[in-house]
């Protein structure tokens, strides 16, 4: 499997239109009362990740710079249905954000939802004054391509990234999409 790394600038994240829920759902910043709900929520949307399920671990994950104050959730009935994490990286001067770990819950997709989360995140790096964002699309490969994670942010307007590995199977995920071709690749520095 490969990552597909994309990037977004902050003039991009200015040019961001405005996000309204679906009915019945609501889209607000990631809460303290919401640590205990997601090591289950986590583990149920990728079983196989390694991730901080531990309520211990959990609560380091949270506690990096940006993640708390940064990071969105929809919450939906009670329940939440799909989050997006805001990290930063700060290898770079002005700082990048990181949206890290986008999801949303099956039985909620097709609604938008991970638009909602991850521009809403955008938002807030652009709020603190970084360069650009960025995000890495995991697990792509010839059974899987992605293809709603990519169209999403793509729609956004992100930016892939130009590795050796993921030249050829993006121009192939862009046909299965319908998205205009040539890959308008990245150009500039990157995490």
């Amino acid at each position: 499997a490969m990552q597909i790394r994309m990037n977004m600038s902050a003039a991009a994240i200015d040019t961001l239109p405005a996000w309204a829920a679906p009915e019945g759902y609501t889209l607000r910043r990631l809460e303290d009362r919401d640590e205990a709900l997601l090591p289950a929520l986590l583990a149920e949307q990728t079983p196989e990740w390694s991730g901080p399920y531990a309520p211990e671990a959990m609560r380091t994950y949270l506690d990096q710079p940006d993640r708390r104050a940064g990071s969105s959730v929809i919450e939906h009935e009670g329940r939440i249905v799909a989050a997006c994490f805001a990290t930063r990286y700060d290898e770079f001067d002005p700082k990048w954000g990181i949206c890290d770990y986008v999801w949303t819950s099956a039985g909620h997709r097709g609604k938008g939802l991970a638009v909602g989360v991850t521009g809403a995140v955008l938002r807030y790096f652009r709020a603190a004054g970084y360069k650009a964002a960025t995000l890495t699309t995991l697990n792509v490969d010839e059974a899987d391509h992605r293809l709603g994670a990519i169209k999403c942010y793509l729609k956004l307007g992100f930016v892939p990234v130009c590795a050796d590995e993921n030249a050829a199977v993006l121009e192939t995920i862009y046909n299965e999409i319908d998205w205009p071709l040539p890959i308008g690749w990245w150009q500039g520095e990157t995490p």
